[in-house]
C-alpha cells in the first residue's frame, strides 16, 4: 500500500514539473533545431533564425492572450515544429552538399599540411615485424597469442615515446634488466646442460669471451652511458669498442693460444646484426610506402568527393 501510495505522488509531483517546465523545454528544442539546420546556411541562418524566434514569440503572447496554460502552448509549439520539419530540411537541403564540400576540402587541406610523427613509421615496422614473425612460426597460432603480442608491442611503443619522462625511462630499464638477467640465466642453463666447457675448452672460453665483448659494447653504446662517461662523442665509444676487441683477443690468446672461437663469435654477431639492420630497413621502407600510400590514397579521395559535391 505504501508503495502505491509514493508512486502515485511521485507520477503528480513528475506532472507538476512537466507542466512547469514545459514551456521552456519546448522553447529550447525547437531553436536548438533551428540553429542545427540553420548553420548548413550561414548567410541565411541568422534572418532565419530571427524569424523562427520572432514567430515563437509572437505565438506564446497571443496564446497567453487567448487563455492558453504553458504547458498547452508548449504543446503548440511543437506541433508546429513536428509539421514543419519537412520545410526546414527542404529549406537547407539545397546548401548540404556545398557546406559538405567545404569540410572535405578543409579536411584534404589539413592532411596535405599533415607532418607524421617520428614514432609512427617505426612503430608499423615494429608490428609488421611481430606479425610477420608470429604467422611465420611453426608453433601454435592462436588469438590469444596474437593479441598478446600486440598488447605488449603497443606497450613497449607507448614507453618509448615517454622516455622523456623519470617513470617511463626506469620501467624500460627494468624491462631491458630483467629480460638481459633472463637471457644470461638460459645461456648459462644451456653450457650446463650441454657441458661445453668439457667437451671443446677453447670454443667454451671463445664464445664467453666473444658474448662478453659484444655485451660491453652495447654497454658502452647505450645513450645513458655515451653522455655520463663519454660526453655523448662516438669517438670515445667507437675506441672504447677497439679497446674491448683487443682485450677479448689478448685474453683468448693467453686462456685457449688461439684467437679463432673470439673472431668467429664476432663474426656471427655483426652478421646477425647486419641481417637485422637490413630486415628491419626494409620493413621500415616497407612501412613508410604503406603509411604514405594510404595518406595520398586518402586525399585523392577527398579531392574526388570534393568535386563531386561541388557538381551536386
Amino acid at each position: 500500500m505504501i508503495t502505491y501510495i509514493f508512486f502515485a505522488v511521485l507520477t503528480v509531483l513528475v506532472g507538476m514539473a512537466v507542466k512547469a517546465f514545459a514551456l521552456p523545454i519546448a522553447k529550447h528544442i525547437v531553436t536548438g533545431w533551428v540553429r542545427l539546420y540553420t548553420a548548413i546556411v550561414p548567410e541565411l541562418g541568422k534572418a532565419r533564425r530571427a524569424e523562427v524566434l520572432a514567430h515563437i514569440h509572437d505565438q506564446i503572447s497571443s496564446s497567453l492572450a487567448e487563455g492558453y496554460r504553458p504547458a498547452e502552448i508548449a504543446l503548440q509549439i511543437l506541433l508546429c515544429w513536428v509539421t514543419g520539419f519537412l520545410d526546414d530540411v527542404l529549406w537547407c537541403l539545397p546548401s548540404v552538399p556545398l557546406m559538405l564540400a567545404n569540410k572535405v576540402a578543409i579536411l584534404s587541406e589539413s592532411l596535405r599540411n599533415f607532418r607524421t610523427p617520428k614514432l609512427v613509421i617505426p612503430s608499423l615496422a615494429i608490428f609488421g615485424i611481430v606479425n610477420l614473425a608470429f604467422f611465420k612460426s611453426d608453433s601454435d597460432r592462436t588469438l590469444v597469442t596474437w593479441l598478446g603480442l600486440n598488447f605488449w608491442t603497443i606497450a613497449m611503443i607507448l614507453l618509448m615515446s615517454k622516455q622523456q619522462h623519470t617513470w617511463a625511462r626506469r620501467v624500460l630499464y627494468a624491462l631491458f634488466g630483467v629480460g638481459g638477467v633472463t637471457m644470461l640465466g638460459f645461456m648459462a642453463w644451456l653450457v650446463d646442460h650441454s657441458e661445453l666447457w668439457l667437451i671443446e675448452p677453447p670454443i667454451f672460453w671463445g664464445f664467453l669471451l666473444g658474448i662478453t665483448a659484444i655485451g660491453l659494447a652495447i654497454l658502452a653504446a647505450d645513450k645513458f652511458i655515451r653522455t655520463r662517461l663519454f660526453k655523448g662523442h662516438w669517438g670515445y665509444v667507437v675506441t672504447c669498442w677497439l679497446l674491448i676487441i683487443v682485450v677479448s683477443l689478448a685474453a683468448s690468446m693467453a686462456i685457449t693460444g688461439d684467437v679463432t672461437p673470439v673472431l668467429l663469435v664476432l663474426a656471427m654477431a655483426t652478421l646477425i646484426v647486419a641481417s637485422l639492420f637490413i630486415f628491419c630497413g626494409i620493413m621500415t621502407l616497407m612501412a613508410a610506402a604503406v603509411w604514405y600510400g594510404c595518406l595520398r590514397g586518402i586525399m585523392v579521395g577527398l579531392r574526388v568527393v570534393e568535386a563531386s559535391l561541388r557538381r551536386l
